[in-house]
């Protein structure tokens, strides 16, 4: 159950980064958009340089803004079919990113340095912390990156210095950059494993730190957090009731049969009281053979049903050397207004002193 909560968490978080991915993708989108239009702004004022201007316009900002918006649009509109699996959904995001840079770097051809943007999708995959996403988009990014060579190159209007070196130097980038984003995976998987292991190292201390070992019920400690829960959640005039259990004569059980004996009847009962437990009821091994059970939004005839079948289950169980019967007494109590947990589980504890003082093997119960 807490492994699928957290798996459910683990893909909200990879959608929220899709989308906040998608949304920095619209930014780029527009400051380059932005940025094209202060420089034709700015030559429009001052007639520096040579530029046509509906050359400039059509090259530099109609096409490419073009490009970029139907690319993104696409891509979001892909997103919302069912019809992708989620590590789908990741690539398509990716190769947005993706035609975006290499758009800028198109546009951009003169500017070399440009080129090396091309490893930011790669870096972008490893947040998804799989080494199949980033060997992906690294696989994507090959071709691409030969492709956007081979259009600037045929559509170049100016020549460039060391073309063939600036290639091989870009494609270097690349493949280092692969290996790096390859072990950076790999360091995420180990730290993910290492929390995971981590993580179910404290489930198994916070198990033993609130349940009983013998009767695998809450302990004392779990069942003052329950009842904190309780009173915390506690709707107005939501009824809370305790009950406090003691085995009648479970000193002479231990002394006549042995404690292994003593303990199969402990266990037996918690067995009875593990069959009643669900939302509303609450159960717990208090200490030695007295137990409680926790009731909330129950009213006090069906608290009282509940504990008298009980009652009745456990007077009726046989064991293999008790020879006589083995019961119960019990007292019933309810919350009142301010009342704090200790003051809760000292009323219930008169009720079970009156049970005990007056023949035991019975139920007393106060409101």
């Amino acid at each position: 159950m807490d492994k699928k909560k957290n798996n459910g968490k683990y893909q909200a978080i990879l959608k929220e980064w899709n989308g906040n991915l998608m949304k920095v993708c619209f930014g780029i989108i527009v400051a380059a958009f932005m940025v094209e239009i202060i420089f034709f702004a700015q030559y429009m004022i001052t007639k520096t340089g040579k530029i046509v201007p509906e050359s400039y316009l059509l090259r530099y900002v109609l096409l490419p803004t073009i490009v970029n918006l139907v690319s993104y649009y696409s891509c979001r509109a892909l997103l919302k079919s069912k019809k992708f699996s989620e590590d789908a959904k990741r690539m398509l995001t990716l190769f947005l990113f993706t035609v975006l840079v290499s758009v800028i770097m198109i546009i951009h051809y003169t500017f070399e340095v440009l080129y090396a943007i091309i490893v930011i999708p790669l870096y972008a995959s490893v947040v998804h912390a799989k080494k199949k996403v980033t060997k992906s988009t690294f696989l994507i990014l090959i071709p691409v990156l030969m492709l956007d060579m081979v259009i600037i190159w045929f559509t170049k209007e100016e020549g460039i210095h060391n073309f063939i070196y600036n290639v091989v130097v870009t494609y270097i980038i690349l493949i280092l950059s692969y290996f790096l984003a390859l072990s950076i995976v790999k360091f995420e998987n180990q730290k993910e494993k290492l929390i995971m292991e981590q993580s179910a190292q404290n489930a198994k201390l916070q198990q033993e730190l609130l349940y009983d070992g013998l009767t695998h019920i809450y302990n004392h400690t779990g069942m003052y957090s329950i009842l904190e829960d309780y009173l915390i959640e506690k709707e107005e005039n939501a009824p809370i009731f305790l009950a406090v259990l003691d085995i009648d004569l479970f000193k002479l059980v231990n002394d006549d049969f042995g404690h292994e004996t003593g303990n199969d009847v402990l266990v037996r009962l918690g067995e009875l009281m593990q069959a009643i437990s669900d939302n509303n009821v609450s159960v717990a091994r208090y200490g030695g053979e007295e137990f409680c059970i926790m009731f909330r939004k129950l009213e006090k005839e069906d608290c009282y049903a509940i504990l008298d079948e009980l009652h009745k289950e456990f007077a009726e169980q046989k064991y293999a050397v008790i020879n006589r019967k083995i019961t119960f007494s019990a007292g019933l109590a309810g919350y009142e207004d301010g009342f704090t947990i200790s003051a809760l589980i000292e009323k219930a504890d008169k009720c079970l002193y009156e049970a005990k003082n007056t023949g035991r093997n019975k139920i007393v119960m106060r409101e």
